[in-house]
């Protein structure tokens, strides 16, 4: 049989890697009762979702390219917030995270961007909403089986203290918060949740600004139990 030799082949084109970035607008998704960030992200590649009970606290139930929260950054505009509440460990409990004043999901996946530092499975940034020009107040109350309802809000604003009728509003105002309660689907799954995030704004006429602002959530949480039929006490 005849040989063919090939001739050496060189590729000299220098390789450029872009990290596979993705962004997901959840203005309108935020009418659903309960919904958390993992909500909004569920469908995104290379995302995996572990689910039990209605707003139960769920520290694992979130991985990203197989990572999950120990070894994938967690940003609040860009600040950590890994491990927040939490002791001894970097666990977000994302059953209370709440989506009011949040206005985009970045997903950032691999472990290739500098812009925010050491990260193994890539890095989720929560974006908030900036104020608006003119004030808005949005209020919204819902209701679903399990005997589950919520209640929520967002005000938003900018203004100028000093001169009402003035165009240039320096300062600026975002509220948002909700009361959520659920039976649960699970025996002894009740859970109550709230949680409000107040945030204050100053803009510089020639650019910048700064911001404070505060996120507090609490939640009151049963342990599901067993409920064969074959015990005197099912339901």
């Amino acid at each position: 049989k005849k040989i063919v030799k090939l001739e050496e082949m060189v590729v000299k084109e220098e390789m450029i890697y872009e990290p596979q970035k993705s962004e997901v607008k959840i203005a309108d998704s935020t009418t659903q009762i309960g919904q958390t960030p993992v909500d909004v992200i569920q469908h995104e590649v290379g995302i995996d979702i572990q689910r039990r009970s209605l707003m139960t606290p769920k520290s694992k139930m979130f991985r990203l390219r197989g990572f999950d929260s120990e070894k994938t950054l967690i940003t609040l505009d860009g600040r950590p917030i890994n491990g927040s509440g939490v002791y001894g460990g970097y666990q977000i409990d994302w059953s209370m995270m709440q989506l009011e004043d949040i206005e985009k999901i970045e997903i950032i996946r691999g472990a290739t961007s500098a812009e925010f530092g050491n990260t193994i499975g890539g890095v989720i940034n929560l974006v908030t909403k900036e104020p608006t020009e003119k004030f808005e107040c949005n209020f919204n109350y819902g209701y679903k089986r399990w005997q589950t309802y919520q209640f929520k809000g967002f005000l938003s604003g900018k203004f100028n203290p000093f001169d009402l009728q003035s165009n240039y509003k320096p300062f600026g105002f975002t509220l948002g918060g909700h009361y959520l309660e659920t039976n649960g689907y699970l025996r002894n799954s009740e859970v109550r949740r709230k949680a409000f995030s107040p945030s204050l704004y100053y803009y510089f006429s020639g650019g910048g600004k700064l911001k404070a602002g505060l996120r507090y959530s609490e939640g009151w949480f049963e342990t599901p139990v067993t409920n064969f039929r074959d015990n005197t006490d099912y339901n």
